[in-house]
């Protein structure tokens, strides 16, 4: 029988639960005991932190090729050069800007062939100064959470047009930087700071693309599904 719980999201939150932090009393450096290496990690993976060259405090002198080492676990979000970020609009932080978000909070509101892409949306939204929250809450509604054509045909999740109609990606991770690409450079980047805002041009009224006016609830249901992440 399949489990209505996602399987990825089951296994963290276990590990979680197994994990809890507690004091390791026989290893003090400087006066400060020391918190268990597997549950620090664990805990910054599962609150979105950056965990690229991360090292347990436990022992300063690790290096990179000990197995101690950790670098990523769950979530990869790079960090990035300066020539690689993507620059916010100049009027500065938006509701639409990059927010922290817990990876597990938003995997449990993932399904269908969305589930297991809560690190990918986190990726792409600090990558392009994005609301993790808004870049899923888009691919919820276009593919009705997981579970449309376009997703499972093209790993489309966003309704992204080409040419020849829907585009087909290899990957939905490929899908998902498209989305923020776009989002940032053609909508935050020219003005577009609100969901209405940018709904009005992703997905406007009357397209001659949209025979039955599905675009006629785009904003009202994006910013429902937004405010259904915590």
């Amino acid at each position: 029988m399949t489990s209505l719980i996602d399987s990825n999201w089951f296994y963290l939150k276990t590990m979680q639960t197994l994990s809890q932090p507690r004091q390791i009393v026989s290893s003090q450096k400087n006066g400060q005991t020391q918190t268990a290496l597997f549950s620090t990690m664990l805990n910054s993976v599962m609150s979105s932190d950056p965990t690229a060259n991360w090292v347990s405090l436990a022992s300063n002198q690790v290096q990179k090729d000990s197995p101690v080492y950790w670098s990523t676990l769950g979530p990869e979000v790079p960090t990035l050069s300066p020539t690689e970020q993507v620059t916010s609009p100049s009027n500065g932080s938006t509701p639409l800007s990059f927010q922290a978000i817990s990876l597990l909070d938003m995997e449990s509101k993932l399904s269908g062939k969305l589930s297991g892409t809560a690190k990918d949306f986190i990726a792409a939204g600090k990558k392009y100064d994005l609301n993790p929250k808004f870049l899923a809450s888009i691919a919820q509604h276009e593919t009705g959470n997981g579970t449309s054509r376009a997703i499972h045909e093209k790993n489309n999740v966003a309704g992204m047009m080409g040419p020849n109609g829907l585009r087909t990606y290899s990957t939905l991770q490929e899908s998902i930087e498209a989305m923020a690409s776009n989002l940032r450079r053609n909508y935050l980047n020219q003005g577009l700071t609100t969901i209405s805002q940018i709904g009005a041009k992703y997905a406007p009224v009357g397209a001659s693309n949209d025979p039955t006016g599905l675009n006629n609830y785009w904003v009202t249901g994006v910013t429902k599904k937004m405010a259904n992440f915590i």
